[in-house]
């Protein structure tokens, strides 16, 4: 990767995506996939442990933040 860098980081990524005449069908949560699948996502056991501590630290909206941290979009042209 250090002589492919990944450059392309827009502020605002639906805004980008707009702006160039695509719309988002639909977005995706990598964590509710895998609960409405009935599939966990994997974890090695320090990650685990890492995340269990810090589900008694943080607070429900935070937790959820952390849920919607990875996914997918179906973009589309209008």
């Amino acid at each position: 990767m250090r002589n492919a860098p990944f450059k392309f980081a827009p502020k605002d990524w639906f805004a980008f995506f707009t702006e160039h005449g695509w719309i988002s069908r639909d977005i995706r949560y990598l964590a509710e996939e895998a609960d409405r699948l009935n599939r966990p996502i994997q974890f090695p056991l320090f990650l685990k442990i890492i995340v269990t501590i810090q589900k008694a630290f943080t607070s429900k909206e935070r937790r959820e933040g952390f849920r919607k941290f990875q996914g997918y979009a179906l973009l589309e042209r209008p």
